[in-house]
């Protein structure tokens, strides 16, 4: 099957972007986000920043083998052609896999970065989702023991210092920044990053095999859902279905209720410092 990588910074519509397309009959989803197949051969690294050309072909191997294993067996899909996947750590690392799967589409969706960042402190906050952890826990390959180490690691780090546990894709440098600014701070910085290195990373992968669309966009309009089954290749019947059955288009403007006037300086402080993305996406 054809991966469909959706790349999007947490809290950008990932999940909601995945679960819609995978409403088609010929895509299958991998119900979880799976960083640890990416992370295969650099467990030990602190971050989510994985330099494609460290990664070699025995990793390679073991990543393609793996990733099909990991499709949601709850919903058979015998006529499935395409495979959805949408972990936000990819955000950081989309050469990686452009290399892994040179045939594969890339779906970037952005969100304005005011609304990811007043969404992903509430997800810093939130206590570890046991259900979701378990049931993900039934895909992990223990070929990839370290990685579990590594998890488990981190958490009692992150306990034993007394500081919040890192949600989300990790930047390099995402820890000082941690223990140094303040959390809305550090999750502007995160989209920030984020949408920085996946423009750059998608750049250098062919244009017909790249799909743009904005979060906001998605909410309103359907007719882009349909521009992207028909980018893909799918049809739409069973999408659109999905679509309009789970849409929230009140989203959109919640952050401007939520975000206080000195929080939301703050935010725009941080995105000052990359002006051309806050002109792009934080507009209005």
């Amino acid at each position: 099957m054809r991966p469909i990588f959706i790349i999007g910074a947490g809290r950008s519509g990932t999940k909601f972007l995945r679960d819609t397309l995978a409403a088609s009959p010929e895509v299958s989803r991998i119900p979880y986000d799976v960083g640890y197949i990416w992370r295969y051969g650099n467990e030990g690294l602190e971050h989510d920043e994985i330099n494609a050309d460290s990664v070699g072909p025995r990793q390679l191997d073991w990543i393609r083998k793996q990733l099909p294993r990991l499709v949601d067996k709850k919903i058979k899909k015998p006529g499935a052609r395409f495979i959805v996947e949408k972990s936000v750590p990819n955000s950081l690392r989309p050469q990686l896999l452009y290399k892994a799967f040179p045939d594969a589409l890339f779906v970037h969706i952005v969100r304005d970065g005011r609304a990811v960042a007043e969404s992903a402190i509430r997800l810093w906050k939130a206590p570890t989702d046991k259900g979701y952890l378990f049931d993900k826990i039934r895909y992990f390959p223990w070929a990839n023991f370290k990685y579990a180490l590594w998890f488990v690691r981190n958490r009692l780090f992150s306990r034993r210092k007394k500081t919040i546990a890192i949600w989300g894709p990790r930047y390099s440098g995402i820890q000082k920044d941690v223990s140094e600014l303040p959390l809305h701070e550090v999750c502007a910085r995160q989209w920030m990053k984020c949408v920085q290195v996946t423009e750059q990373q998608l750049s250098t992968v062919p244009s017909d095999q790249v799909f743009m669309l904005r979060y906001e966009e998605l909410m309103r309009d359907p007719q882009t859902v349909k521009a992207l089954c028909d980018w893909v290749g799918v049809g739409s019947e069973f999408v659109m279905t999905a679509y309009e059955n789970n849409i929230e288009p009140g989203n959109n403007e919640k952050w401007k209720d939520r975000l206080s006037g000195s929080r939301l300086d703050d935010i725009n402080r941080i995105f000052s410092e990359e002006p051309e993305l806050a002109r792009k996406y934080c507009r209005g």
